[in-house]
């Protein structure tokens, strides 16, 4: 694993004496924790790995094709990384993760942010420049994998796509191949189906994404025609088909623009992409309500009604799957109309009983107004400091915030194991880089 003292070693003499020289040290030593997550990254993802090419420059870092760059660190003003897509692309993409400005025909994504939160952004951004400089290799590959999906298309189906659809057969295994391509790169359990005028991927028996045949090739979504509705800020459907249930999209969107449409397509039909997500049995739900103290069981019993007490005991239940799939270093604690995960005695979220029962998460109002992107809030709660979101909210929906709450009120961890020691009359206290920062930027020295 690369480290940040392996990225300063790699750095080229001259520009480790200009970073010296300009800035503070810390700055720079965040600089390059981040650059060593990048190219932690890139090391998994062996395609990569191979075609880019890490360089340093004065004012950033960048890993690239060719001559041109792909995604990197810039070192101006917080160290964030930084992803050369065009601005429409950005918008388009965040909701992803948002971008915080767009300059040097790069996007500027959050200091808090991490590889994880970016890495189909950096997918996104890496394809974009493959495919711009390598179309002859492209082509070939494209032309390899078109092969791989005409050998899994059943005999019964072969000859009719090729007979009834020959002028745009090859346009249809094309799309499906981009579509494998992007399954591939997730751990969605899927398998690849085909049907005399579409192919889909499928959970079990469930369609949840694929492309059609008939019309011109495109990418269709099997969900509903409001959630399309809802979708629709990102990318609009081109029509909706009530009598098989699913949303067409427009024939010039590619599949990775069309990521957060599949993903929520797939959480939806499936219970393994996210724990939090899970229908939880009633032996879950009962275990959360054993914990409540038998007076408290008789005040629920003898004030709210039978449905509304099962509904909180079961997503305080999702709550803890989410916790424990995470492993969040979080302890549940009760209160008389709420249940929330503590960190020490400090409430991070939980689950609201009094009035409609409600998902509570300790962050500021305009923190909530910020990630509004993944989860809109539905009021803020001033005396207690907490964003509250609707019942039937999703977790897949509301992880994303709920992480952004324990990462406020625990530290941020995107620099993973690496830490920085620094000793104290009282021993030797190991201190994130990133938190460290914060208290010398924030807090006299003494």
């Amino acid at each position: 694993m690369w480290t940040a003292e392996h990225i300063r070693d790699i750095v080229p003499v001259k520009r480790r004496k200009e970073y010296a020289d300009t800035y503070k040290t810390r700055k720079v030593d965040t600089f390059y924790a981040r650059i060593a997550d990048l190219q932690n990254l890139v090391r998994r993802e062996s395609e990569w790995g191979e075609n880019l090419d890490l360089r340093f420059q004065k004012y950033y870092c960048a890993f690239y094709v060719e001559d041109k760059p792909v995604f990197g660190v810039r070192l101006e003003g917080p160290p964030r990384f930084c992803v050369w897509i065009a601005e429409k692309e950005a918008a388009r993409l965040s909701t992803l993760w948002p971008f915080e400005r767009y300059d040097w025909n790069c996007a500027l994504y959050p200091k808090h942010t991490t590889t994880d939160d970016l890495r189909p952004i950096f997918r996104f951004a890496y394809q974009t420049r493959r495919d711009t400089h390598s179309p002859s290799d492209e082509q070939a590959e494209q032309s390899a994998e078109v092969e791989q999906i005409k050998d899994l298309v059943p005999g019964e189906y072969r000859e009719p796509y090729e007979t009834e659809h020959k002028n745009k057969i090859s346009e249809f295994y094309q799309r499906v191949a981009e579509l494998r391509n992007l399954v591939q790169g997730t751990s969605w359990d899927l398998r690849l189906g085909f049907r005399k005028y579409y192919s889909a991927f499928y959970f079990k028996n469930k369609c949840i994404f694929g492309v059609c045949l008939e019309g011109s090739p495109r990418f269709r979504a099997w969900i509903t025609e409001n959630e399309a509705k809802d979708l629709n800020k990102t990318y609009p459907f081109e029509r909706y088909d009530h009598a098989k249930g699913f949303a067409l999209y427009p024939r010039d969107v590619s599949a990775n623009e069309l990521f957060p449409i599949f993903r929520f397509a797939y959480a939806k039909h499936s219970d393994t992409y996210y724990p939090g997500n899970k229908q939880v049995d009633r032996s879950a739900a009962e275990q959360i309500r054993d914990l409540v103290p038998s007076d408290l069981q008789q005040h629920y019993e003898d004030t709210y009604k039978k449905d509304k007490i099962d509904k909180f005991y079961t997503r305080v239940a999702e709550l803890q799957n989410l916790v424990q799939e995470t492993s969040w270093d979080l302890r549940l604690g009760l209160r008389q109309y709420y249940y929330a995960f503590y960190i020490k005695n400090r409430p991070i979220f939980g689950v609201r009983l009094e009035g409609p029962p409600r998902f509570c998460v300790w962050i500021t109002e305009a923190e909530a107004a910020r990630l509004n992107n993944f989860c809109r809030f539905e009021r803020y709660e001033p005396t207690r400091n907490c964003a509250l979101y609707p019942m039937d909210t999703k977790i897949e929906d509301l992880r994303p915030v709920l992480r952004f709450a324990y990462e406020k009120h625990s530290g941020p961890h995107y620099l993973g194991d690496e830490h920085v020691v620094q000793s104290t009359a009282a021993g030797q206290v190991l201190v994130p880089t990133e938190r460290r920062t914060y208290y010398e930027t924030t807090y006299k020295k003494d």
